[in-house]
């Protein structure tokens, strides 16, 4: 899927036909259309994507009131961002790679550092969301595993922590771009970034509560994750 590129700021972008027709979907059982919506490329397009999906204020804003935004936002992050909670966030049955705390702390003020997993993990614990990625770099843009927010994604009862928060979802692009995957919410004339099962409309917390379990089971298959229940 290497010929799949950044989408124009702010413009939408179904994802690509081989993957998402009308006969053969990404998600099969899900009837909704998904894609991505193009975010700043300054270096920080984890945080921009994550701003799109959660803060509706960050539509209104100019690229530069986006930018100061997101430039706060990591700086706030930065500052909450303890030694205690850099070791934390390795003691976890999903390891990834260790980096020595300075270094990703002297990352988190800098608009133009990546978002490496510390940070990525740090930011689903912080704001208690769920993220997953799709690399669209790979042959059939398949999740990246290892990253999917809190731990008991493993547990299938209702009660399940996992199951309880909200889940976003983002495109990783030829390794060097993330962009925000939305559903086309036809019915009510937006785009949908931010699956909360436990929102206020019954029938659109059960359209997340759909969307969330088709991820979670199609996340858990590619990267063999058990699925049980603990109740």
């Amino acid at each position: 899927m290497s010929d799949v590129n950044a989408v124009k700021l702010d413009s939408f972008a179904e994802f690509p036909c081989h993957i998402n027709t009308s006969d053969t979907k990404y998600f099969p059982d899900l009837s909704y259309t998904f894609g991505r919506v193009g975010v700043i490329g300054d270096g920080s397009c984890f945080f921009h994507s994550m701003c799109m999906c959660m803060f509706p204020k960050y539509f209104e804003m100019s690229r530069k009131e986006r930018q100061d935004f997101v430039k706060q936002l990591r700086c706030d992050l930065g500052e909450q961002y303890t030694e205690q909670e850099h070791l934390a966030l390795h003691k976890t049955k999903y390891p990834f790679k260790f980096k020595e705390y300075m270094d990703v702390r002297k990352s988190w003020c800098n608009l133009s550092a990546w978002a490496d997993e510390s940070l990525i993990r740090f930011f689903s614990k912080k704001f208690k969301i769920n993220i997953l990625f799709i690399d669209f770099d790979s042959k059939d843009a398949s999740f990246y595993c290892g990253v999917h927010g809190d731990e008991s994604i493993e547990d299938i009862s209702p009660e399940s922590h996992w199951n309880r928060l909200p889940m976003v979802m983002v495109a990783w692009i030829k390794k060097s771009h993330f962009e925000p995957i939305c559903i086309k919410d036809e019915e009510n004339g937006c785009y949908r970034f931010y699956f909360d099962p436990n929102h206020t409309n019954p029938k659109i917390a059960k359209m997340n509560r759909s969307i969330i379990n088709s991820v979670k089971t199609k996340y858990a298959c590619q990267c063999k994750i058990y699925l049980k229940s603990k109740s």
